[in-house]
């Protein structure tokens, strides 16, 4: 039974800290996310990032959360799937 209470806990302190991780950005990001992956669903992988980068910079140029989330994106799609 302990054993079950400690795998509990452990559960609910990841589902906490994935909640806190995705709280940190704002939701009004989400129609620049919801643009990028239609696009990566037509395989526009090249012009999604573009767009997300830009959108992005519209909400706050000078969030580095936004900036750094872009440059990931773009790195995810450059060098690890290369489909540009």
């Amino acid at each position: 039974m302990r054993l079950l209470n400690e795998l509990q806990q452990a559960i609910n302190d990841v589902e906490t800290e994935f909640n806190q991780q995705v709280n940190r950005f704002s939701p009004v990001i989400l129609p620049a996310t919801a643009i990028h992956d239609y696009l990566c669903d037509r395989e526009e992988y090249e012009k999604a990032d573009k767009y997300f980068k830009e959108m992005l910079q519209l909400i706050d140029k000078k969030s580095w959360k936004y900036n750094f989330m872009a440059w990931a994106v773009k790195i995810y799609h450059k060098y690890i799937k290369k489909v540009y």
